[in-house]
């Protein structure tokens, strides 16, 4: 196992007083949160300009649900409605630009642009978890 360096934390008023530790690993992951909250940021701000651009169309962040009907399947097979274009797909801490043979995996935030409200519903139906219907156990 890979030793951790530390450092000890002191109050500058008492030097000799340790208020704690500050580890290697500690470091390294704030520095990770920081990075996905600005790449959160940034695709929010995409999001944002794009609604600006595209006056009369609406623009709206889905995720795929583990077991939805998309999930797995290339965008070119996924079966969006015509008038739905996806702008960008958030995958962790990556923001991809969607491809035909890109393919959607469960955790994925799409940003899409829809044409008409039913559009967009019928996308997030594509990315929605089948559910049971009546009756079912």
């Amino acid at each position: 196992m890979p030793k951790q360096n530390s450092t000890a934390v002191v109050d500058r008023e008492e030097p000799r007083r340790i208020l704690g530790v500050l580890r290697s690993g500690d470091l390294v992951r704030a520095y990770d949160l920081a990075l996905r909250r600005r790449e959160v940021a940034r695709h929010r701000a995409h999001q944002v300009r794009l609604g600006a651009l595209a006056s009369g169309t609406l623009v709206a962040e889905v995720v795929v649900e583990p077991g939805a009907a998309c999930e797995g399947r290339r965008l070119a097979e996924a079966g969006w409605p015509p008038d739905a274009v996806l702008a960008s797909i958030r995958r962790g801490s990556l923001t991809l630009v969607p491809r035909g043979d890109t393919r959607l995996l469960a955790g994925d935030v799409l940003v899409l642009v829809a044409g008409s409200e039913a559009s967009r519903a019928a996308c997030a139906r594509l990315c929605e978890a089948a559910r049971a219907g009546p009756g079912a156990p």
